[in-house]
């Protein structure tokens, strides 16, 4: 697919982290965006003022509304997900996640829309399983840790019916995002630095050597619109950044901010066990937990990975992390006034 072939794209999610801006990224571009969020909410100024953006209400679990927020479109970015860390009633995951995906795609059937982008999550392909990256053909030996990653695996399945069927879907599978941009569950590692930057955090699951894979957001807005443009039906691509420890990612805080502070390491059965605290008080009292047992438990395995699919095929490219912590760091900073 080609810009100029681009006539208008449905953006769902745009009222999120990435989907937000990567309506306005389009946007700038000067393709005609539907910026769907949920009803009853808003979009934001930028995106409510932008003359080639148009506000779209809709639910994922509402065919009709998707029908008609998909007209005229032929192009679609599925971002929108239930990602949130707990959820009081557990099957919203899979209605969400599972079920909005199929709905989203039998709107784009009755539309004929060209081309879909879904983004998926690096988590479903699970952690390293020997010294060999986390790539997209890695072999799952362990069941997902989430109910989030449960049901976008799900819908990752469901999508490959869809594209046997004959209908042209790309998947991507962003790791761990940070950036400018709304400090939502989505956007953790940037509340992560901001509390290192105003509170004095410092503490490292365990010793702090356990890995992860860092994406900046504005590579990976790029990334989706790559993966449009160049993306081979059904296939997934993970869009990332570096591979880090932990205590490595401190140390880059550290030294963009100018700030000498040494890590503390909280040893992983106390996380565990105020994360089953924290589970028990949202399952019992309705209390949202700031984290639950299962994401803990990612920590003891380690997430680095391999981009080079999306480098290759789709010409993806990376901010380096030190300077995307630089410019996160800014954004913080002036946001605080």
């Amino acid at each position: 697919m080609e810009l100029a072939q681009i006539k208008k794209a449905l953006v769902t999610g745009a009222g999120g982290f990435v989907g937000g801006q990567l309506a306005l990224f389009l946007a700038n571009k000067g393709i005609e965006v539907n910026a769907m969020h949920r009803p009853g909410s808003k979009l934001n100024t930028d995106l409510a003022n932008h003359p080639k953006i148009h506000s779209t209400p809709a639910n994922l679990l509402d065919l009709e509304s998707l029908v008609k927020a998909s007209e005229e479109c032929n192009l679609i970015f599925h971002l929108a997900a239930y990602a949130q860390p707990w959820a009081k009633n557990p099957q919203t995951y899979y209605d969400v996640n599972v079920g909005g995906t199929i709905n989203l795609l039998e709107a784009a059937k009755a539309n004929k829309v060209e081309r879909i982008v879904v983004t998926a999550t690096a988590g479903t392909f699970g952690p390293q399983v020997d010294d060999s990256l986390v790539t997209e053909e890695i072999k799952q030996v362990l069941p997902p840790f989430s109910e989030y990653e449960r049901t976008k695996l799900i819908a990752n399945e469901k999508i490959q019916d869809y594209v046997k069927e004959g209908m042209d879907i790309v998947i991507v599978s962003p790791t761990r995002v940070f950036g400018p941009g709304e400090l939502s569950a989505s956007n953790a590692v940037t509340k992560l630095l901001e509390r290192f930057i105003y509170e004095g955090f410092r503490f490292t699951p365990g010793d702090g050597t356990t890995t992860g894979n860092y994406a900046y957001v504005q590579d990976m807005i790029n990334g989706h619109y790559l993966a449009a443009l160049k993306g081979r039906t059904g296939e997934n691509y993970i869009l990332g950044g570096e591979n880090l420890s932990y205590e490595e990612m401190l140390v880059v805080f550290g030294e963009v901010n100018d700030i000498k502070r040494g890590s503390i390491g909280v040893p992983l059965p106390i996380m565990l066990g105020a994360s089953k605290v924290m589970q028990f008080l949202g399952d019992r009292f309705g209390i949202t937990p700031a984290v639950t047992p299962p994401f803990i438990r990612k920590y003891t395995h380690n997430w680095s990975t391999d981009i080079s699919k999306a480098k290759t095929e789709l010409g993806y490219t990376v901010t380096p992390f030190k300077a995307a912590v630089k410019e996160t760091s800014d954004w913080i900073k002036s946001n605080r006034g």
